[in-house]
This record gives structure tokens, sequence and C-alpha cells, in this order.
């Protein structure tokens, strides 16, 4: 990643943001967006949150013609512009998907929040390597989707209104899989150190819960932070998923002790 953006830290801040905010389901198709357009063109519309709002959703694809809306066809009308301006092409990006997704999970929801961070946090970079706290962080990401989608989770469709903002939950997951990362290859690409701010860092997170981390809680229950679970998760992917118990260090503790213990 840090290749294909030529050392351009805003840019692969930019891809891993958007693969994040996808999350499992749409992760690869928001990266392949962003991915897909010129970091120098996405400079030129970050001021104009629709502008932005219209590069992005008109990239995925969720401009095509649908229901009759208003705001849909203002935001395709700017894409269009921004796609002559700009000579985009859609080579390679994958269509983000809804089916079998809660309504706070659409892809539509998923972008709308991330433009507005976008277009209101212009030194996103700067900021996100300066913060030293979890809490300097979380204010970092406390940012909500434009005032349309306070009644809509699609395009011409209305529902009840709520303000769309990041949960406290979706920005510890910011937090874990975009920021630490990208801290820890910044300080080491500066031949920097920065092991113990980012283990205190984890530490301050809530645990990861998925099916893989469930599945070693239920063995044994113990108070998991962030960094446990992102243990879980490298062992269960390294090692348990590729049957290397003999190459663990967890799993020859275990042999080990079921050796001794049977007497043999």
């Amino acid at each position: 990643m840090r290749r294909q953006s030529k050392n351009n830290w805003d840019a692969i801040l930019f891809q891993l943001l958007s693969k994040n905010f996808g999350l499992k389901v749409n992760g690869l198709s928001f990266l392949s967006v962003a991915q897909s357009l010129d970091f120098k063109i996405f400079q030129k519309v970050r001021h104009n949150p629709q502008q932005l709002e219209a590069l992005l959703f008109g990239q995925a694809g969720l401009l095509k013609s649908g229901m009759p809306d208003a705001y849909r066809e203002h935001l395709e009308r700017e894409f269009n512009w921004i796609d002559r301006k700009f000579s985009l092409s859609s080579l390679g990006v994958i269509q983000p998907v809804f089916l079998r997704l809660r309504p706070p999970n659409f892809p539509t929801i998923r972008l709308a929040p991330l433009t507005m961070l976008l277009h209101k946090r212009p030194h996103l970079f700067s900021k996100i390597i300066a913060a030293q706290s979890i809490q300097e962080l979380k204010e970092v990401f406390q940012v909500a989707a434009g005032s349309y989608w306070d009644d809509h989770f699609v395009f011409g469709t209305l529902s009840k209104k709520r303000t769309k903002r990041l949960s406290d939950g979706m920005i510890e997951l910011l937090i874990l899989n975009t920021v630490i990362p990208l801290k820890h290859a910044y300080a080491k690409f500066g031949g920097r150190d920065i092991s113990e701010q980012l283990i205190q860092l984890m530490m301050s997170l809530k645990a990861e819960r998925n099916t893989i981390v469930d599945q070693y809680y239920e063995l044994r229950q113990f108070r998991m932070t962030a960094l446990e679970s992102q243990a879980l998760l490298h062992l269960n992917r390294n090692y348990c998923s590729k049957n290397k118990c003999l190459d663990c260090a967890v799993g020859n503790a275990i042999l080990k002790w079921e050796h001794c213990s049977s007497g043999i």
C-alpha cells in the first residue's frame, strides 16, 4: 500500500480508513474505490462535502438510477462533472453490497460519515500521529454523516430521524485497525520504536469480539483488552487455522502440559 501511494501517508490513511469503514463485508469494495482514485483528485474536492460525497458514492456505483430522489440526482450531476473533468476510471472497483446487512451497516451509511470525516479533518494524518491518548483519538473521529442521512438509510426512502454518528464501538475499531497500524508503520519508517506507547493504547481499548475471539473466551474467561483479542486473532490466523501447533509457543506449552499430566 505504501509503495502504491509513493510514501504519501495521507493517501495511505485514506485507503486504510476506506477499507475499515467498509468492515468485513464491504472492506475490499471501499478499498478498491480509494485505490481507483488519484489522491490529487480527492484533495481537490475534499473542501466541498457534497462533491466529495458525489465522488466516493459515484465511484462506488451507488448513484446509479433508482427511485426518484432530488439529493441523489444532485450528487449524480456533481459526479458526472467530476468524472468528465478528471477522466475517472472505475476499472477494478468492486461493487458494495447491501444483502444481509442491517441498515446501520449499509454501504451508504458507512461512506457518508467517512465523507464528513475526510472533509472536516483536512489534516487528519497529522492529528492522528500527534494524538497520545485514546481520548484524543476518539475526539478526532467524533463526526456525523450529512443531514440528508438523518432520515435516510438509502436514497429515496425515508426512515425514522436519527443522526448517523460514528458509534464508540466503531471508533474503537477504527483506532485498533487503522490508527495503531499506521502509527507503527510511520514510526518504523522514521527509525523509531513506539511499541510501548502502542501497547498502552491497545490496553485502553475494549477487546474486539467476534466468533473467533469468542471461541477462545469460552474455553477460559479472563479480563480481555484489545491487546489480548488481537493476540488471539494473530495466533488463530497464523497457527491454529493452519494446524501449526508445534510451531506455536502456546501450542507447545499445551502439548507439554498434556504430556506431563498423562504421565507419559
